[in-house]
């Protein structure tokens, strides 16, 4: 864990190794540097600033910090807790604080996957529902279009009409096996088989 002691303002006046290697900074470039100042200034400096002065007892937040990699600039998510330093006076006449620093990137990778994974099952749920009741609606509209058929066999216009309302039909049919495959995870077999042998 990173600790740093701080006055109100942010004002860092003392470091432990884990702060350095966590900021990718040496004692001497902390000292003396605000430490809202080495997080995102564009999501987090408005909200902790002044943090320290409203919950002078204590608290805990969360903040994102750019930090620069040998490869690439990577994000990481840093959770800050303070409570009052006691020993105020060796540092200074003002109140200080004292912040643990813990990288909590990992966690709340974790977490946003499984939240992640959680909206897929639902919405793989609610996909199968609706692929199921189309269907039905499918198995409606081509039996009496069959049953029109057999009516209408010699008026030639007519036939035509059906014949696109079953091509359509089958558009439809196509989409809704998508459907299904989306809310199985992809794991489908479609094949033919014997109505017949259903009811033996």
């Amino acid at each position: 864990e990173g600790l740093v002691v701080v006055d109100g303002a942010g004002i860092i006046y003392s470091s432990n190794r884990a702060a350095h290697e966590l900021f990718a900074r040496s004692e001497h470039e902390l000292h003396g540097e605000k430490l809202w100042h080495l997080f995102d200034p564009a999501s987090t400096l408005q909200s902790l600033e002044g943090l320290f002065a409203v919950q002078s007892g204590g608290g805990t937040t969360e903040a994102n910090l750019y930090r620069a990699e040998p490869k690439t600039q990577a994000e990481i998510t840093i959770s800050l807790s303070w409570q009052p330093f006691l020993s105020s006076t060796h540092f200074s006449e003002r109140p200080l604080f004292i912040v643990t620093l813990m990288d909590i990137s990992q966690q709340k990778s974790l977490e946003n996957q499984l939240v992640h994974a959680q909206r897929m099952e639902a919405l793989g749920q609610l996909a199968g529902g609706v692929a199921h009741d189309f269907n039905n609606l499918l198995g409606g509209i081509t039996g009496s279009a069959e049953v029109l058929r057999k009516t209408l066999k010699h008026n030639e216009p007519a036939l035509r009409r059906l014949d696109l309302i079953q091509r359509c039909v089958m558009q439809a049919a196509e989409l809704t096996k998508k459907l299904l495959g989306f809310a199985r995870k992809g794991q489908y077999e479609v094949r033919t088989i014997l109505v017949d042998d259903l009811f033996q």
